[in-house]
């Protein structure tokens, strides 16, 4: 009878990082960036808007009569504003770029800390299990924040 080897797969620090703490640092960063971008782009319209809104009351107030479509333009910034608050809220482009960047921060962190062999990597025999460990298990608190907030919104929409 053949004696089955089982062979342990173990991976080295380089494709370690490489294939998941690289990988995940980008990631984080371009998502943050995305909804940093987003963030920004839909508060400088929604302030634009309402800076507009007492122009045209004021250019309503000053006609003799007044002046119906200047009154439904006002109206519409008015609901335009609300409706791009309600798209901030709902898609938590803020929470999502400063928890998005956070993340990234921490993984670089912990990245930069090992390769400089700093203290807690300083010890060569468990440095790398160490890591791992602390970037998994940021990963992992981050996807568990992000199920409890799809399950808040979930929740609240029944």
């Amino acid at each position: 009878m053949d004696c089955e080897i089982q062979e342990v797969i173990s991976m080295i620090d380089t494709e370690y990082f490489h294939e998941r703490l690289d990988d995940q640092i980008n990631w984080y960063s371009k998502k943050s960036t995305i909804a940093q971008r987003k963030y920004k782009l839909f508060q400088c319209i929604e302030i634009v808007i309402a800076a507009c809104i007492p122009i045209l009351t004021a250019l309503n107030a000053l006609t003799a009569f007044n002046n119906v479509p200047l009154s439904i333009i006002g109206g519409a910034m008015g609901s335009a504003i609300v409706i791009i608050e309600a798209i901030c809220k709902m898609n938590k482009y803020h929470e999502n770029w400063i928890q998005y960047r956070y993340i990234s921060e921490v993984l670089k962190h912990e990245k930069y800390l090992y390769l400089t062999k700093t203290d807690p990597y300083d010890d060569e025999s468990n440095s790398f299990n160490l890591l791992v460990q602390k970037v998994e298990r940021a990963i992992s608190s981050e996807n568990i924040n992000w199920v409890g907030i799809n399950e808040d919104r979930k929740n609240k929409s029944q």
